[in-house]
């Protein structure tokens, strides 16, 4: 990843986890979040990851 991302928006975030090319990545990408959010998922993570589909769309990448 060429550029800084501020996982402290729902932009920064969604965009990294876009980026997850496996569950490890994933789950790594997962730690970056938590640990620029005071060691918790930020408060839009629920709506911005899961209801928008993102986290569905990309692991859906991996099966194929």
């Amino acid at each position: 990843m060429d550029k800084e991302l501020d996982l402290t928006t729902s932009e920064g975030v969604v965009e990294l986890m876009r980026t997850s090319k496996s569950e490890e990545e994933w789950n790594n990408n997962c730690d970056k979040v938590k640990a620029a959010n005071g060691k918790d998922y930020p408060a839009f993570w629920y709506e911005s990851i899961m209801l928008s589909g993102v986290a569905y769309e990309v692991m859906r990448r991996w099966k194929k």
